[in-house]
């Protein structure tokens, strides 16, 4: 009956790891068919026999008389801790008051309903409380990420690994024979691109702060080339922007401009790799033709200079001073002077399609509704149910019974209209406003502002918060143009509960 504090400690990490590792490679029995269905099913029941066996601690823990040493360890509450806390009592109050019955307790729309809400605050209160950042975790991520990486090289070759797709289908078959895009072990490619904006800033940051790291630019540099097979802007535009606005703060040292040059350059060489790569899709029969030419050639050797260049700063024979003060200057010209050039390149060079596309005709004052995947169009429609409930919302997770917006489009393979629903306003922080709303937003947004002003505080001092923030950083950038749903969030609350552990309960990984 002997027992005492670490048991929550232990059963916190087999909690942690077993969400990053088994949890993302999960797909159940049928594949895509039903996979928010499976992975909810893993979600929840590996939720609630963690939150179970917490509890049975704890009560061993009274009865052994360990109870003193676990309230000292759990009643130091922290300012992020509060918020959730209000966040989640916001939202169960949008519950009781909303018009919409039994329904916001699953969620209307993809599982996200109060219920789901509640599991992802206590996970985020508990591995707070007990868990810590391990080199093992960014292990296990790694492997996640590499194999995905792998399963979707050869979907996009036209393989079938483990039988994700029905049988007689293949990735180059979206959109024709069914709705969406599907990319390895997540599900759609906007959920492959959500988790890989979580994933792949929180193995760079790793890599950067740490030493005899190389090993995390394995899975980064396949995650990158998974990321641009996916085709998702999103994913490219969280990581990228958070990843530049860090910039200037963690690339403080010689050896870590290195490695940050060294990162790049091979994320140019992934982007070379993939320009090259020509797969064409012709009554059903896939053909692979490689294609050289100026994009290929300038990414090579823009991936090339970069990785010279590292080398050559890491050159010991090189022992001129780090000005630190003078370099961070620099940094911050660098980056403004990138983001300018960038901006004058699209606006002046008419992309045919796509993103950039876009972008170029954004900045010539071109607004339509259709851009975004019709992002606009959507964000206009749920925003114009904000005035409707604007306390508290309509309830969790049912903006699909409240917006009655569908897309419709003219299938020319199979010759049937498809018409598709809408059930979130592909914005997060606009779906909390609809579905809970603007206290509960508040709540939710003073926790995220609260960490960031203590993470930014300690400092690269703390390289456990500096590590995770990145990462989260990157998502909830990318959260302007997605949605929680219980495939990808749950890795966004255990990091969150990873980045308090550090900030304030000193919780840090070594």
């Amino acid at each position: 009956m002997k027992t005492n504090c670490r048991c929550y400690d232990k059963i916190t990490d087999a909690y942690v790891c077993l969400m990053l590792l088994v949890f993302p490679l999960w797909k159940g029995s049928s594949g895509y068919l039903n996979i928010t269905a499976a992975k909810y099913g893993f979600f929840l029941w590996s939720a609630l026999v963690y939150i179970g066996l917490m509890l049975i601690t704890a009560g061993l823990c009274l009865f052994t008389g360990k109870y003193r040493d676990t309230a000292e360890k759990g009643m130091t509450i922290s300012p992020t801790q509060i918020c959730i806390l209000i966040y989640a009592l916001l939202c169960c109050v949008s519950a009781v008051l909303s018009d919409y019955g039994s329904k916001v307790w699953l969620g209307a729309g993809r599982y996200e309903g109060v219920s789901t809400i509640l599991l992802y605050a206590v996970i985020f209160l508990l591995v707070s409380c007990f868990g810590k950042l391990r080199k093992l975790h960014l292990y296990l991520i790694g492997a996640v990420v590499t194999i995905n990486a792998v399963i979707g090289i050869l979907q996009y070759l036209g393989y079938n690994p483990f039988m994700l797709y029905p049988k007689g289908y293949t990735h180059h078959d979206a959109f024709t024979l069914y709705a969406n895009a599907f990319l390895g072990t997540l599900g759609n490619i906007d959920l492959l691109s959500a988790f890989l904006s979580l994933m792949l800033p929180l193995l760079y940051a790793y890599y950067l702060l740490n030493e005899k790291t190389g090993l995390m630019l394995v899975p980064f540099t396949a995650g990158v080339f998974l990321l641009l097979l996916s085709g998702v802007s999103a994913g490219l535009v969280g990581i990228g922007g958070g990843l530049i606005i860090t910039f200037p703060a963690l690339a403080n040292s010689r050896q870590r401009l290195a490695k940050v040059l060294r990162a790049g350059g091979l994320s140019f060489f992934s982007v070379a790799v993939y320009t090259c790569l020509n797969v064409t899709y012709e009554n059903r029969i896939i053909g692979i033709h490689p294609k050289f030419g100026a994009p290929v050639a300038v990414s090579a050797v823009i991936a090339a200079a970069l990785i010279c260049l590292s080398h050559f700063m890491n050159r010991s024979g090189i022992k001129a001073e780090w000005n630190e003060k003078k370099a961070k200057r620099i940094r911050v010209i660098c980056v403004i002077a990138a983001i300018a050039a960038f901006l004058v390149v699209v606006r002046a060079y008419p992309f045919s399609s796509g993103a950039l596309s876009e972008m170029h005709r954004l900045l010539w004052g071109d607004v339509d509704a259709s851009f975004g995947s019709s992002r606009i169009q959507i964000w206009r429609q749920a925003a114009g149910l904000v005035p409707e409930h604007i306390w508290f919302g309509g309830g969790p997770d049912t903006l699909a019974e409240r917006i009655g917006f569908t897309f419709k489009r003219f299938n020319e393979v199979t010759g049937t209209m498809i018409e598709t629903s809408i059930d979130n306003a592909h914005n997060d922080y606009l779906n909390i406003l609809v579905n809970t709303g603007v206290i509960s937003l508040l709540a939710y947004l003073a926790a995220i502002f609260i960490a960031a002003v203590r993470t930014l505080r300690a400092g690269l001092e703390n390289k456990t918060a500096a590590v995770v923030f990145v990462a989260l950083l990157c998502y909830l950038i990318q959260m302007l143009f997605g949605f929680s749903i219980c495939i990808v969030s749950p890795f966004f609350w255990i990091l969150f509960g990873l980045l308090d552990a550090a900030l304030w309960g000193k919780r840090i990984m070594r």
